[in-house]
């Protein structure tokens, strides 16, 4: 008698036997297709693409965590000339001399 259907007889639950019966033909099927790797060879490449994916993320949230400070210092420094042309001021915030460079390029990585 084979030791698969024996360990699935004897060590397996009656209603897990079925998805063990499915994970040892998946696995059995995927050690054929690579024989070095088999599953753990999926399971690394979908590691690595998650990896990769949650990277992905971070910097896009890293990109509009930047532009949305950048936007609200923009908004600030309008509100400021607005308020500097409404009351004919020649304040620290005079538009012919801007307090500081706002037009800068991003973050290193973009």
């Amino acid at each position: 008698m084979s030791v698969i259907p024996n360990l699935l007889d004897q060590q397996i639950p009656e209603h897990l036997r079925a998805n063990a019966a499915d994970s040892l033909f998946f696995e059995a099927r995927m050690r054929t297709q690579d024989p070095i790797y088999g599953c753990v060879g999926i399971i690394s490449r979908l590691q690595h693409e998650i990896y990769a994916s949650q990277r992905e993320m971070a910097i896009t949230q890293a990109k509009i965590a930047f532009y949305t400070a950048k936007q609200a210092q923009e908004t600030q420094i309008q509100q400021f000339q607005d308020v500097e042309e409404a009351s004919g001021s020649n304040g620290p915030f005079h538009m012919d001399q801007p307090s500081f460079d706002y037009h800068c390029q991003g973050p290193e990585f973009l």
